[in-house]
């Protein structure tokens, strides 16, 4: 089981890669605030906005900003504000594909969409846990995803920062969304805040 997680870690990581994200591996959630705190430090960001979630909140991340914003904290208006102003956007995904580097990501209430849209630079933490080996057990995962009670108001596939080829047919990033995409892909997590 050990090895089939490192094989699913390496693979995404290349994947997501190979499209322009920047992937990370790390041991725990302790490795994973430290990491956070190094891009954010290397890239001069001083403002964040984050999704609401148990695992987000184990990292305690607000220290490390100016200002750390999260929906409950301004409301869908407020947080939408914030995110057009915030330097980084933060959230975590629901599933990953390691054949393509693809997150699957649940929007609504805590977890807005604009948060991982809207500020320039986006990172994502993952749970090694969430990964699967390709598309087929992404969308058999995801049956289970959207039944019951805690569906998402709708979903989103992430592969590497945000790119288009429509504007005088070249290849350019950060037009539609984050130019730059960290993935924090998490070997040991508290299986509560998977």
């Amino acid at each position: 089981m050990r090895a089939l997680k490192a094989e699913l870690i390496a693979a995404f990581a290349a994947a997501w890669e190979r499209v322009g994200g920047n992937a990370h591996t790390v041991a725990d959630l302790a490795e994973a605030r430290v990491t956070v705190q190094s891009i954010v430090a290397g890239l001069g960001i001083e403002t964040a906005v984050a999704w609401e979630s148990p695992l987000l909140g184990a990292l305690n991340l607000a220290p490390l900003f100016t200002w750390y914003r999260t929906p409950a904290a301004g409301g869908p208006a407020g947080t939408k504000a914030a995110c057009a102003e915030a330097g980084v956007g933060i959230t975590t995904a629901a599933l990953g594909a390691a054949d393509t580097g693809t997150l699957v990501m649940p929007f609504g209430g805590p977890r807005p969409r604009s948060v991982l849209i809207l500020p320039p630079v986006w990172i994502a933490v993952v749970p090694a846990e969430r990964l699967v080996p390709g598309r087929v057990e992404l969308f058999r995962h995801l049956g289970a995803l959207l039944k019951g009670s805690g569906a998402p108001a709708e979903l989103g596939l992430a592969t590497g920062p945000s790119r288009t080829g429509d504007i005088e047919s070249m290849l350019l990033q950060g037009i539609h969304g984050p130019g730059t995409a960290h993935v924090i892909l998490v070997q040991s997590v508290d299986p509560a805040l998977v």
